[in-house]
């Protein structure tokens, strides 16, 4: 056996542990780290010089799902078959399980407890409590970064295409227009559309649309001899009674009233 000095990234692994409850288990780890060595075999070292971690952070940063899946199959096929040392499963776990936090932490998302209870199994692995549950938990914590990076690079081009839509509705506003309808249009959740529309304009789709529609029916009580139902038909209503309630809580009047206030100004 060579002696090695080993970092676990200490500090990490006893804030995440100790605040999510895992105080004895933090304490151990601490211990362990005092000592400032780890014993591994040369087969364990060959392993970790041919193993490179980096290649399992690439690929989920790229989020290639399948790229993850061959590393992580690859670390466990290492651990089923050489059965290494306690010590070295810990090392790699929770150096993983620090990038993942890290990542998860990005993106608004908190995996400190998950990734506190995969550490804290690699300090009690026994026949019971396999190798698989570890692999089944580090796969499905990869999964999940990988699901939050492909979300957040899916919001942000979407975010940048809101103009382009606001741009959409101004010269569409006549047509029966919806956030499931853009949604077919754009190939996205109408939920998460409505949800990037107002986090880029500041203001509800519905919101937004009625007033657009408002705005162009003013332009035509102002200049037309249409009806009022025909100008709520013209810019998108299919119900006048709808066309009514959206002015009055826009304009603070009725159209029938702002139609008689134009008129009087004519003749004044």
């Amino acid at each position: 056996y060579h002696i090695t000095t080993g970092n676990i990234c200490t500090k990490y692994i006893y804030e995440v542990l100790a605040q999510n409850g895992y105080i004895e288990d933090a304490y151990q780890m601490i211990k362990l780290k005092q000592q400032q060595m780890f014993l591994y075999s040369d087969s364990e070292i060959k392993w970790r010089l041919d193993w490179d971690s980096s290649s399992l952070y690439t690929a989920i940063e790229s989020c290639d799902l399948k790229a993850v899946e061959r590393q992580i199959q690859e670390l466990f096929d290492f651990l089923y078959t050489k059965q290494p040392s306690i010590l070295l499963v810990q090392s790699i776990i929770s150096q993983i399980a620090a990038f993942l936090t890290t990542q998860s932490e990005k993106y608004g998302y908190n995996l400190k407890e998950p990734c506190a209870d995969l550490i804290t199994k690699t300090l009690h692995i026994t026949e019971e409590n396999s190798l698989r549950s570890i692999h089944e938990q580090l796969q499905s914590l990869c999964n999940i970064v990988c699901n939050l990076i492909v979300t957040e690079n899916a919001s942000a081009l979407l975010i940048d295409r809101i103009p382009e839509i606001v741009e959409y509705v101004k010269q569409n506003y006549q047509k029966p227009l919806s956030l499931r309808s853009l949604a077919e249009v754009y190939h996205i959740n109408h939920i998460y559309l409505g949800q990037l529309f107002f986090k880029s304009t500041g203001e509800y789709f519905n919101s937004f649309l009625n007033r657009i529609r408002i705005e162009k029916s003013i332009l035509l009580l102002e200049n037309t001899d249409l009806s009022i139902n025909d100008v709520a038909f013209k810019v998108g209503y299919t119900n006048p009674v709808s066309y009514y309630r959206n002015f009055k809580n826009i304009m603070g009047i009725n159209p029938g009233d702002f139609k008689e206030n134009i008129l009087k100004k004519t003749n004044d």
